[in-house]
């Protein structure tokens, strides 16, 4: 049993203040004891739900609408859900109650600090982040939860093959998520870009809401690979060990930084680009792919006729 240790990074979010309704609050003295999750020592997931089971890690539950629907459609799967706002909290327990559900679970308290706390490498079978709260203002970029440091962590705790799914109805949260989701080492994107509206994922509150105001909808899925791409899988071939829709976008950026190596110079697509846009392009793509560039060089050509 892990103690959980108080996060030293900034918090994507802040716990709203106003006043709760007596009913919710009965709700959650009742049932946290049943359907919560300890908040200073949670016990191993098998202990939590009673069963070994691939396990959803659900960040930013909100009401709870949208994950007690998904965990009475897929009974096969636990879900964890995360949630700081106890009228939510309280709301969820209920709906799960009335829905009988015994794969649901809730923690009261800060994601990150879970994960990294008291969540093993390689556990859980998918991580869902929809609608996170999209700090619009630039100098409270810092605060969002979706940054290099996080995603790092939580692909940490997939599994191998495990999906990281997200959604925001913000097009520059979208499109910052993106872009880090992109530079991780350790995730492929399922998708060329961004994702279709997966069909399992129920429309939530903020979704209506962001529609309502003539947003639109970004969906992200990743996932961590089955195998790394390392010195191994290169010398052994890429067939069967990279997964078909990663291999086109690694014969390009390989193909990049080949060029790169080659010329002295900064290559994208066949054409100089000296600004600070390819030095950042370059250092991303050097991070997925920088290691043993000698022995991409011969294996580019391979990877591109895949």
């Amino acid at each position: 049993m892990s103690t959980i240790e108080p996060s030293s990074s900034i918090r994507s979010f802040y716990r709203r203040r106003g006043k709760v309704r007596p009913s919710k609050l009965d709700a959650y003295d009742r049932l946290y004891p049943v359907l919560g999750v300890d908040r200073q020592q949670p016990p191993p997931l098998p202990e939590i739900f009673g069963r070994t089971a691939p396990v959803v890690l659900e960040i930013g539950s909100g009401m709870g609408d949208a994950t007690v629907a998904m965990a009475a459609a897929d009974p096969d799967r636990d879900y964890l859900a995360v949630e700081v706002h106890v009228p939510g909290i309280a709301n969820l327990m209920m709906r799960a109650e009335e829905h009988e559900l015994t794969n649901l679970r809730v923690f009261e308290g800060d994601a990150v600090s879970l994960a990294r706390s008291c969540l093993p490498a390689d556990t859980l079978d998918a991580i869902h982040v929809f609608f996170p709260d999209p700090w619009p203002k630039a100098r409270h970029h810092k605060r969002r939860l979706i940054s290099p440091e996080n995603v790092a962590l939580l692909r940490s705790r997939l599994r191998r093959g495990g999906a990281f799914h997200l959604a925001t109805d913000w097009e520059h949260y979208a499109e910052s998520m993106l872009e880090v989701l992109d530079a991780d080492p350790g995730l492929s994107n399922a998708h060329d870009g961004f994702a279709p509206r997966p069909d399992w994922r129920p429309v939530t509150k903020f979704e209506r809401r962001g529609i309502a105001e003539g947003r639109q909808i970004f969906d992200l899925e990743f996932v961590r690979p089955e195998q790394p791409l390392s010195l191994g899988i290169l010398a052994h071939g890429p067939q069967t060990l990279v997964p078909s829709r990663c291999r086109r976008r690694a014969a390009r950026d390989l193909r990049v930084l080949c060029d790169h190596s080659q010329l002295g110079g900064d290559r994208r697509h066949g054409q100089a680009r000296d600004d600070r846009t390819g030095a950042r392009h370059r250092r991303q793509l050097l991070q997925r792919h920088g290691q043993g560039l000698q022995l991409l060089r011969g294996f580019v050509d391979a990877v591109g006729r895949q």
